[in-house]
């Protein structure tokens, strides 16, 4: 997977898998079970052949799902970016 350069409290460079887990670490992943992401449909990512990981439609659901009115999220915009 492509790197999303996005740089952690140390100002290393993240990969998207890094940034994925930073996001799904901990109970958050949780709060998602009733929804069984691995049922939904496939997601292709833009410009590509690739789907869309579990993981990473979980961490871009996570980011959307704790703001409490409508926004961006500053997170979810970073990996809907690499979309």
């Amino acid at each position: 997977m492509k790197t999303l350069n996005i740089e952690n409290k140390n100002n290393e460079t993240l990969s998207d898998e890094s940034f994925i887990k930073s996001i799904l670490k901990g109970n958050r992943k949780s709060s998602l079970a009733w929804l069984e992401v691995g049922k939904l449909s496939s997601v292709k990512m833009k410009d590509s052949e690739e789907y869309a990981t579990e993981d990473y439609l979980n961490a871009l659901l996570l980011c959307y799902s704790s703001i409490g009115t409508i926004a961006i999220s500053q997170d979810g915009n970073k990996l809907a970016k690499k979309n």
